[in-house]
């Protein structure tokens, strides 16, 4: 085990040897890289710079030296990059770690300086795309990663207000964790890509081309060598059946029909035009490698590969291409695993506020019709200064289970934050269907029973807002709406419920 997460952190579970021999490649795709999202962090923060120096904003002014800081940093990695790593190749470690640091550094500003009262969701992004932007070892990432932590606690423990701590706390340190998994993942996959290209542009002659196909069995699905100009393949290897053809012909028709047979309809029409060989090769002129990921009915995730053969060029269209397929179901299945553990929360199971908020905000740019409902515990305080925060804990969570029971699969629950609590009711447009589904809910708590405070009954008061077809409001909109009518509901004893109307 310790073996295997040394080989991890060191080398992403690549062969160290292998790394350095690609180790060229990797830097100038990190050179490209840093090129692109320097240029866009400049723009980015450029534009910022220029609307918080013209707006009249008290919050924006205040911003004026952080914006103008961060473009003229990005201006000088840009610069450094472009002209200084030509001579000094290893000098791109270095712009590239500047690069992250400054990203991070700015989503600690804003955490602290900008808005230290509001949840941390700018740290959160940048924490993310660091992980994401570089090809490099996950050691560094952990690295990062622990001092971003080492950072972060102590200023929050200062600056953020005490209702948020905890949750914001815990939301860095889970999304820190995410990232790291993610980007070492990230980055073994294009490890792999570098070290597959490296090999197969090495290869010149068809038996040594062969050889290395049937190699690569171990490590994909399907591999196929295929001849741009007659499209005929040969030294098929299909890793379950282990079956080698030579000399098929028209297998752009061949992939089309296997496409269809093991791949659901939703998702065919985006990979139909992978069955074109003429146009992936015009489409890979400069280019050793395409990748499209796709969902298999038999095997789950998978990535399409297509590697260009031999010498590349802008101008040059490879004659002979290697496709082949990778099962990524597992690594998608932990991806997914920890993106839905980072949106949950851990006490009742139900979105935290940084998932659900973003699930209701993506049906609403969807233009699903739906209720929103908010609503709080009434005397939630009284009970956990009477029995105890243990007690408190105890009706969040049978609140929570009472949601569960009384909405649909396709509804989104979450927990805003102490006791308050939001549904998004996908589908639900008239007061009538609001009132059937709220009711539910109402009988629901009505079936609870805390047993160390027996004489108890939860009581919730709510406010439900409509979003209808082709409306412009958004999700803080409709918050607003329905907290000011839970807010009215609040001045009736006992379970109510009340709907805003224009």
């Amino acid at each position: 085990m310790l073996k295997w997460l040394k080989n991890y952190l060191l080398y992403a579970t690549v062969d160290p040897d292998e790394l350095t021999k690609v180790a060229d490649s990797v830097s100038r795709s990190n050179q490209k890289s840093l090129g692109a999202y320097s240029l866009m962090g400049m723009f980015f923060f450029g534009v910022m710079f220029t609307l918080s120096a013209l707006s009249e904003i008290a919050s924006l002014n205040h911003n004026v030296v952080a914006y103008s800081s961060a473009t003229l940093l990005c201006f000088f990695i840009f610069m450094a990059n472009r002209y200084l790593t030509k001579k000094n190749p290893r000098m791109v470690i270095f712009l590239m770690y500047a690069f992250n640091w400054l990203l991070l550094s700015f989503g600690l500003y804003l955490t602290f300086v900008t808005s230290p009262e509001r949840i941390t969701v700018s740290l959160l992004v940048m924490q993310m795309l660091t992980a994401l932007i570089f090809t490099d070892r996950p050691y560094r990432f952990l690295i990062s990663t622990l001092l971003l932590d080492v950072v972060f606690v102590p200023l929050a423990i200062m600056y953020k207000p005490s209702e948020i701590l905890v949750l914001d706390i815990v939301d860095v340190l889970i999304y820190g964790i995410i990232g790291l998994v993610v980007g070492s993942f990230m980055s073994r996959m294009k490890f792999e890509r570098f070290v597959l290209e490296r090999k197969v542009g090495e290869l010149n002659d068809e038996q040594g081309l062969t050889h290395y196909i049937k190699s690569m069995a171990d490590i994909y699905e399907t591999v196929v060598q295929i001849d741009v100009k007659t499209e005929t393949f040969r030294a098929v290897i299909n890793k379950t059946n282990m079956v080698e053809f030579d000399g098929h012909e028209n297998f752009g028709k061949q992939l089309l029909i296997a496409m269809r047979d093991a791949i659901d309809e939703n998702g065919l029409e985006a990979l139909v035009p992978y069955a074109n060989i003429a146009a992936v090769a015009q489409s890979m002129k400069g280019k050793r490698t395409i990748t499209h990921e796709f969902f298999g009915k038999r095997l789950g995730w998978c990535r399409g590969r297509y590697v260009a053969v031999g010498s590349m060029s802008d101008d040059l269209v490879p004659e002979q291409i290697i496709f082949a397929i990778e099962n990524i179901n597992e690594e998608k299945n932990k991806e997914n695993k920890l993106i839905t553990q980072a949106q949950t929360d851990l006490m009742t199971g139900l979105y935290n506020r940084t998932g659900g908020v973003n699930k209701v905000k993506l049906s609403l740019l969807e233009n699903k019709v739906g209720m929103l409902c908010l609503f709080d515990i009434d005397n939630f305080k009284y009970v956990n200064d009477t029995h105890g925060h243990q007690a408190g804990d105890q009706v969040i969570i049978a609140v929570a289970e009472a949601m569960k029971s009384a909405f649909r699969d396709e509804d989104i629950l979450l927990r805003l934050g102490g006791d308050e609590f939001v549904v998004y009711l996908n589908g639900v447009a008239t007061e009538d269907q609001g009132t059937l589904a709220i009711r539910r809910l109402f009988d629901e708590i009505d079936k609870i029973k805390i047993d160390e405070i027996p004489d108890y009954r939860v009581s919730v008061s709510l406010g439900a807002a409509f979003f209808r077809k082709d409306s412009s409001l958004d999700f803080n909109d409709l918050y607003k709406q329905a907290d000011t009518c839970t807010y009215q509901s609040k001045k009736i004893e006992g379970k109510s419920f009340t709907f805003f109307r224009d």
